[in-house]
């Protein structure tokens, strides 16, 4: 933890700080420093003195002893007491010397040290500039504030403490100094590094993480691996932390998802994430909108239509169907906005926002119309707001007639800007200093795939300057013949965008292409997948014994099929989350095929058609796991199970009577035993927005398992074409749509759901003609295998579906009917919100059967 000073805002919650260290400690240490050379300064040269003044009092004893040495040769009993009193002050100055040479050189060394140790501490900088991100969104700091240590050390990187209601303001207590080493003293020094891995292990301040499993305001977090520069040793206690509680401005977990990096601060009750490693974003102001509608069918047409209500809410005789107000009413929007805990609700507002929208910074929401999912392939599944099926209203009596394109743009519940053409795609920009609305348009309903790209001026509080006019960047044509499936979606700068569109001509796409858009180079289109490339090999193995006549009588065929798929992707669209271009894909597994099909047979010998036979089937498929919906950020949006399975056996027998004659006559019996199961690739999708990691898909599933007889004279009019079949066991066929939300399921919806068991006839054609593959040799064959592309982009059942998230909730509402395809199926609907257990009981104090739904569900 450490101190630092705000030098300058760069904007985005990134500034430019000044690291203040601890100098007042340094310059302790130096005024030390200092009085000591100061001390030193006189002790040395007295020192030395003192070291010369008892040298020369040795020479002068040496000099001495040296004058009576003549002397002490003629009377050496009168000079050697003399002489060795001498010897003995000598041996005493000779120590001296010694201690004081020492002591010299000690107050030397001294100096020496502390003349290095003031350079060193001279050299030590009261601060450092450098570049570090707010934890948080505040973009107005000054003065002192508190720095985050990562690892609690120096050195690995700081972040300033979050600045959400004053908080980043320097506090003594909590961040502490950094102080340098060199104004430790050596046990300091030596101390601090023996204790500083425990210290950073059990008594820890600040990491990095990954958080995930975001509920609320709560998340896990993975820690980044930690190392002590001291001794290198682990100081993570561990890596992995459940039920962490997030505090982060007035929106806690409302500002993250799943895999943003985190800045963890732990407290005496545990870790605690308190903002980002960098690039902090606001909390928005980002609301749900929606109209309550009730779904009902009207019999036998089974014509669909909703029951809007909205104002008044009230009259002179009291409240109108409280709290949701008058059928057919007008201005029924709600606007729930998330803060603090619980949703601020107001309602009775116009609609004044679109269904497609555009989400930039701080939350800046814009919207125009057009399908509820981010993608719907008009060419090969029709206009929604076209006549769909049998006896069904164009209009469609509410749902989907306003999917269409217009011309207008909304932003805060209002219009911001009515271009001169239908609106595909629209977002805000900076050029220079000057900010404009930018927008795709044309005069298509739903197709996007050619257009202009325009712009009008909008002022700082992103409203339309007072001369704005509609400015015309360039146009662009597709000539090779594509259909949009998506609109143009923008990055979050509003300088680039992308749409998805596929080749024309087929109901199911054999061609799909990202086509990208820049401001500054126009438009470009790439083929990213063709169902012609090869995905896996199929092998057939024939085997046929033939008998030497031109017509053989008796045939016998053995047909095994192997097939090999690799796991491969389907692209379904494009999307711009943020400033990266996401691709959303179906991920089929790879999977193998094994099919054995044998059969042994007579021909008639007067008529080339098979007179008896008994054949046998069994088909297995082993896949690598479901079939998923996938983002190329490794999100599962959405999944199904992929199985196959089936098995077959049967004997036919067809007797004639021996005239000779070309027409034959005589009886058919046929009996066949047959077991089939599949939860396959074929799904629709529904419903999708990969921002909010949303999806609804529409699967099949289908399980048989029966017996079939007939028995029937031959008719020389008519042949074998009408017999009676017997049929005996069951067989379950069942629809669903399922609606997923952060790669969960949160509903299944029964779209239909068939079963039977028991006996039944039927009436049918017979066709006795010789199966294909016989009268030729026995081969083996190998094919390269495209893709079968069996998904629809899009449902015509599809009235609502949309899931989407605000301020950290979820909400979803999605509307299902398919009325052409059998009386059995069933008209489906379904609506969640976050903070409400069931929200059309608890909030709308409505009962969900009776079709009350969450309609237009969006975001402004």
């Amino acid at each position: 933890m450490s101190r630092g000073e705000i030098v300058a805002s760069e904007g985005a919650g990134l500034y430019r700080v000044r690291l203040k260290y601890a100098v007042e400690r340094v310059k302790a240490e130096l005024e030390r420093v200092n009085k000591r050379i100061a001390e030193l300064a006189v002790l040395i040269p007295e020192k030395k003195l003192e070291v010369l003044q008892t040298e020369g009092k040795a020479d002068d004893l040496r000099r001495d002893i040296d004058l009576l040495i003549d002397d002490y040769r003629q009377a050496p009993d009168q000079f050697a007491g003399q002489i060795g009193d001498l010897q003995v002050e000598l041996a005493k100055q000779t120590a001296a010397i010694g201690r004081l040479r020492y002591q010299r050189d000690v107050l030397i060394a001294e100096n020496l040290s502390l003349l290095k140790r003031r350079n060193l501490l001279e050299a030590v900088p009261e601060s450092k500039t450098l570049d570090a991100w707010c934890a948080d969104f505040t973009e107005e700091l000054s003065g002192d504030v508190g720095l985050a240590d990562l690892n609690d050390e120096g050195g690995r990187g700081v972040i300033i403490q979050p600045g959400f209601s004053g908080e980043a303001g320097y506090d003594a207590s909590r961040d502490g100094s950094l102080f340098p080493d060199i104004a430790q003293s050596a046990p300091q020094l030596y101390f601090n590094l023996a204790i500083l891995p425990g210290v950073q292990k059990w008594r820890p301040g600040y990491r990095l993480g990954t958080i995930s499993d975001l509920t609320g305001d709560a998340c896990t977090v993975t820690l980044d691996d930690a190392f002590s520069s001291a001794q290198q040793l682990n100081i993570n206690q561990q890596a992995v932390y459940q039920s962490v509680p997030i505090q982060y401005m007035d929106c806690n977990g409302a500002a993250f998802e799943d895999g943003d990096r985190v800045l963890v601060r732990f407290t005496e009750s545990g870790p605690l994430v308190i903002g980002f490693e960098k690039e902090p974003v606001p909390c928005s102001d980002i609301s749900f909108v929606f109209w309550v509608s009730r779904y009902q069918v009207v019999m036998p047409d089974k014509v669909s239509f909703a029951i809007v209500h909205g104002q008044p809410y009230e009259t002179e005789l009291g409240e109108i169907n409280p709290p949701i107000g008058a059928e057919d009413g007008y201005d029924g929007v709600w606007k729930l906005n998330y803060k603090a805990g619980s949703y601020n609700i107001e309602k009775g507002l116009p609609q004044r926002y679109g269904y497609r929208n555009w989400i930039g910074d701080k939350g800046v929401v814009l919207s125009w119309a057009g399908p509820p999912t981010r993608m719907y392939d008009v060419h090969g599944v029709g206009e929604p707001d076209t006549k769909d099926y049998p006896n069904q209203p164009g209009d469609f009596a509410h749902w989907r007639k306003d999917w269409m394109a217009g011309p207008e743009v909304f932003m805060r519940g209002e219009v911001l800007w009515v271009f001169s053409d239908n609106v595909h795609g629209a977002a805000v920009y900076t050029e220079g200093d000057q900010r404009y609305l930018v927008a795709v348009v044309n005069a298509e309903k739903y197709l996007a795939e050619s257009g202009s790209v325009v712009r009008v001026a909008l002022d700082e509080q992103l409203r339309p300057i007072p001369e704005a006019q509609e400015e015309e960047l360039f146009t662009f044509y597709n000539s090779t013949q594509l259909a949009s499936t998506t609109d143009w979606y923008f990055s979050r700068d509003g300088k680039e965008a992308v749409c998805t569109a596929r080749n024309r001509g087929n109901l199911l796409p054999e061609q799909i292409y990202r086509m990208r858009l820049n401001l500054s180079t126009g438009v470009s289109y790439l083929k990213m997948w063709d169902k012609n490339d090869t995905i896996g090999t199929t092998t057939l193995d024939y085997t046929n014994i033939l008998s030497d006549d031109i017509v053989p009588e008796v045939i016998e065929r053995r047909v095994v099929t192997n097939r090999s798929i690799s796991e491969n992707k389907r692209p379904i669209y494009y999307e711009y989350i943020g400033e990266e271009v996401v691709e959303v894909s179906q991920k089929i597994p790879a999977y193998s095929l094994y099919r054995d099909n044998h059969l042994v047979g007579r021909l008639n010998t007067n008529f080339p058609r098979l007179s008896e036979g008994v054949s046998s089937f069994s088909e297995t498929v082993t896949s690598g796991g479901p079939t998923q919906i996938v983002t190329s950020e490794g999100k599962v949006l959405a999944e199904a199970p992929f199985t196959w399975s089936a098995s077959s056996d049967s004997t036919t027998q067809l007797q004639f009577s021996d005239d000779g004659q070309a027409t034959p006559s005589g009886t058919l019996s046929e009996s066949i035993n047959e077991a089939f199961s599949s939860t396959d690739n074929e799904l629709k999708i529904v419903s999708i927005d990969a921002r909010f990691n949303f999806c609804a898909i529409w699967c099949h599933y289908f399980t048989s398992e029966y017996t079939t007889s007939a028995d029937d004279p031959y008719d020389t009019q008519d042949g074998f074409n009408e017999w009676v079949v017997s049929f005996s066991g069951s067989n379950s066929d069942s629809e669903e749509v399922n609606i997923f939300m952060d790669g969960v399921k949160q509903k299944t919806l029964q779209v239909q759901g068939d079963s039977f068991s028991g006996n039944n006839t039927y009436t049918q054609t017979a066709s006795l003609s010789i199966p294909q593959g016989f009268g030729v040799d026995s081969f083996t064959s190998t094919n390269s295998l495209g893709d079968t592309v069996n998904t629809e982009y899009g449902a015509r059942g599809l009235l609502w579906g949309a899931g989407v998230k605000a301020n950290g909730q979820k909400a979803l509402s999605l509307v299902y009917y398919e009325p052409e395809l059998a009386n059995d199926r069933s008209p489906v609907w379904y609506s969640q919100m976050d903070g409400y257990p069931d929200v059309i009981s608890n909030l709308l104090e409505q009962d969900f059967a009776e079709g009350f739904v969450l309609d237009r569900l969006s975001i402004q």
